[in-house]
């Protein structure tokens, strides 16, 4: 409990040094494209921080008493600032709190990810036409997973779902109120996320946000 109140602790100011060094580095980007890796990058950086350190401040088996010593001494370390109260009593209450904080946060999401799939059975296909359309954009950017194009009434905004199988959700009313060569630009511009998995690094990033 100690270490994992202490790994919570140290995120703190990890993730603000992670974040300024985003902020400084990121003038120096030189397209959208390079901002991205460079978020992503920061964003694994963001993730690999507080696991470190746990494993880091992780006690040792009661055989192994020289590593025990050295877990002693760095445990001391980080509380050297904090009361002795303060590491013993609050802690336990810290990390009790960040795990009710997890699971509601998770459970949010996944029932977010619930009523995406609702959207999803309840949509229709559009027709074979926008179907031929999709199969030569497909073509054109190099897009060989299979996608489907499905549209929906429930929906206000074009959006992705799912990784393994994606589906682009449409309005139902941009497909009859739109003419065919900007809903065409739309389509493509979700199969570039698709080319680019970006559904992977939402997910990644919904990972870390819920931790």
């Amino acid at each position: 409990i100690d270490a994992l109140g202490a790994a919570l602790l140290h995120s703190l100011w990890q993730g603000a040094a992670v974040g300024l060094l985003y902020f400084m580095m990121r003038p120096f980007c030189a397209s959208a494209g390079t901002r991205y890796r460079l978020g992503l990058c920061l964003l694994a950086v963001l993730a690999l921080c507080p696991a470190l350190t746990l494993a880091w401040l992780w006690p040792a088996s009661n055989a192994d008493a020289a590593t025990a010593g050295q877990f002693d001494a760095v445990a001391a370390a980080a509380f050297q600032e904090l009361p002795r109260w303060h590491a013993h009593a609050l802690l336990p209450w810290l990390v009790g709190v960040w795990l009710c904080g997890v699971v509601a946060i998770a459970a949010r999401s996944l029932w977010q990810w619930r009523n995406l799939q609702v959207l999803v059975r309840g949509a229709s296909r559009p027709g074979a036409a926008w179907e031929l359309r999709l199969t030569y954009l497909r073509e054109r950017f190099g897009v060989n997973r299979p996608v489907r194009l499905l549209s929906s009434a429930r929906v206000i905004t074009p959006m992705l779902v799912g990784w393994i199988k994606p589906v682009i959700l449409l309005p139902a009313s941009l497909l009859s109120g739109f003419p065919p060569q900007q809903v065409e630009l739309i389509i493509a511009h979700e199969l570039g996320h698709i080319r680019r998995w970006d559904y992977l690094a939402n997910l990644a990033q919904v990972v870390v946000e819920t931790v």
